[in-house]
């Protein structure tokens, strides 16, 4: 079984919670069997970890909206207290977008439309999050699709035993694929140690 593992930054906590079944149940639509069991929604997050229980939760516990964006908007989720400093500021779109008209002063519209387009590419942002992501090979994807489809036919043809039997096996291999997730975050967790917010680099004559 190939997992390839990726890192990014992210900037929109709520991203974390689009996918899950309550928001995706609304926008199902019709298609083939592993269209529909992708399109029945992920399965909540849990939390894990060291930081996790630092913040008064427990090893497993089920992700909840409030508690989970409180927490990406440095707020204890228990005590509503100020969390960390706060993000680094950055040189705004307009004062960039102003820097750059102050060197061309006779720049047409277009070239007006241009150094609008440059300034946003160059305007910074501190990112609220490392999103790590661990994309399984496909059979994987495939297989839990089917036990998903095949428990959702059987509900459909009114055969409730079969339903049951179905609904624990997607259960369990919604836990063998938690276990999988915690292991690798243990080991991140040793690996990483700690890590550091801001910038810190060195500045050179100001």
């Amino acid at each position: 079984m190939a997992v390839r593992v990726s890192a990014e930054s992210g900037f929109d906590p709520g991203y974390m919670l689009k996918g899950q079944a309550e928001q995706a149940a609304a926008e199902r639509t019709a298609g083939g069997y592993y269209i529909n069991a992708a399109q029945a929604g992920e399965a909540p997050g849990r939390w894990f970890g060291k930081g996790a229980e630092a913040l008064g939760f427990t090893g497993g516990q089920v992700v909840e909206a409030v508690p989970f964006l409180a927490v990406y908007q440095q707020v204890h989720p228990v005590t509503g207290e100020r969390m960390g400093r706060a993000p680094g500021g950055y040189a705004k779109t307009k004062d960039i977008l102003a820097l750059l008209l102050a060197g061309e002063p006779h720049a047409t519209v277009e070239r007006r439309i241009e150094l609008e387009r440059e300034a946003a590419q160059q305007t910074r942002r501190s990112p609220s999050y490392t999103d790590v992501t661990a994309s399984h090979d496909k059979t994987i994807s495939v297989v839990h699709a089917a036990i998903r489809e095949n428990e959702r036919q059987a509900r459909l043809a009114g055969n409730e035993q079969a339903a049951v039997l179905w609904a624990a096996r997607e259960r369990h291999w919604q836990e063998i694929l938690q276990e999988g997730n915690r292991r690798g975050l243990e080991y991140m967790q040793e690996m990483a140690g700690w890590t550091r917010t801001g910038y810190h680099g060195k500045r050179v004559d100001g």
